[in-house]
């Protein structure tokens, strides 16, 4: 099929509209980051160094390059004017030229186009960083359609794509099986966690040893669009169909290392710290494996209550004030 090249192009009434818009949008955000920055950093100088106040300086400070180029060029120009009528050619060739540079500067400044600068370049295909693991750098994805209900809809109750009826636990357990065994180059689940555990403890300096008897093992779920019920029911959850650690891969997990790797479930934790457990992965967890320690901030219900410890994990630039 061939296009008219004439049929694409812009009428002028178009193209005069696109440029108004564009001056005009220029203004408005740089007028709004400006004031945003101000607001923000002035109470509080070191939020200068937060991601979003480093975002908006640029633009900030690129209007009001703006504002000042404009108003000194239009004030040399009044100055070129007195001085050129009063014939002191050299004072009003001077302004002339301040006013062109800061002409030149403002124009500048509201260009179209910005490119956002970066010291790494990521290319196709290029590893960052230093590869950590038994192959170091290697990961491993798995996919399959079979896994879940394509036509869920989780619009409501009974509808959620965490249910049981809308996944399908013996592919999902065979997606994590060979994931794990993909990742270590072993033939067996039991091997792949020896593995596993043998590696991380002689990065820790333990030596080439496996997992012992008695060790703890923690798997931290996100849990965080669960509303935490200080009433301890778990079963009323307004955000119900929100995205969560979905709770079929921690059965298949917990089933690797229980009945492959030999891990006690009373050595196992699940579960989000500053979140709660809800009914309904519970129910999934806990009928098959209700020795294993499922860690609620509210407990209760036969969760166990997440306790702080006396040694803060969190470091803020702040100390906490925000």
């Amino acid at each position: 099929m061939k296009t008219n090249p004439k049929l694409c192009e812009p009428t002028n009434d178009q193209s005069s509209n696109r440029l108004i818009f564009e001056k005009l949008f220029f203004h408005l955000i740089g007028l709004g980051a400006l004031i945003w920055f101000l607001v923000r950093v002035i109470p509080k100088p070191s939020r200068a160094a937060y991601p979003c106040m480093r975002a908006a300086f640029p633009v900030a400070s690129a209007f009001v390059l703006y504002l000042l180029g404009l108003a000194t060029s239009a004030f040399a120009m009044v100055k070129v004017k007195t001085h050129w009528q009063n014939a002191r050619y050299s004072i009003a060739a001077m302004f002339l030229m301040i006013a062109v540079i800061s002409g030149f500067i403002a124009f500048q400044a509201d260009r179209p186009f910005v490119y956002a600068d970066s010291r790494h370049l990521d290319t196709p295909n290029q590893t960052m960083g230093i590869g950590q693991g038994i192959f170091p750098g290697r990961v491993v994805w798995a996919w399959n359609p079979d896994a879940t209900n394509e036509n869920c809809k989780n619009d409501n109750w009974g509808e959620a794509y965490h249910e049981p009826k809308n996944s399908d636990m013996g592919v999902i357990q065979k997606m994590v099986d060979q994931s794990l065994m993909s990742l270590t180059g072993q033939t067996s689940v039991g091997e792949a966690w020896n593995a596993l555990f043998i590696h991380f403890n002689q990065k820790k300096g333990r030596g080439a040893v496996g997992y012992q008897s008695g060790q703890k093992i923690f798997i931290k779920t996100n849990a965080v669009s669960t509303p935490v019920d200080g009433s301890h029911n778990y079963s009323g959850l307004n955000n119900y169909t929100m995205a969560k650690t979905s709770p079929q891969p921690v059965l298949a997990l917990l089933r690797q290392l229980v009945h492959s790797a030999g891990v006690a479930q009373e050595d196992i934790s699940v579960g989000d710290p500053i979140q709660s457990v809800p009914n309904d992965y519970w129910e999934i967890w806990h009928t098959e494996f209700p020795n294993v320690k499922y860690i609620s901030i509210v407990g209760g219900n036969g969760r166990t209550k997440s306790l702080p410890g006396s040694t803060p994990i969190l470091f803020y630039s702040d100390r906490g004030a925000v």
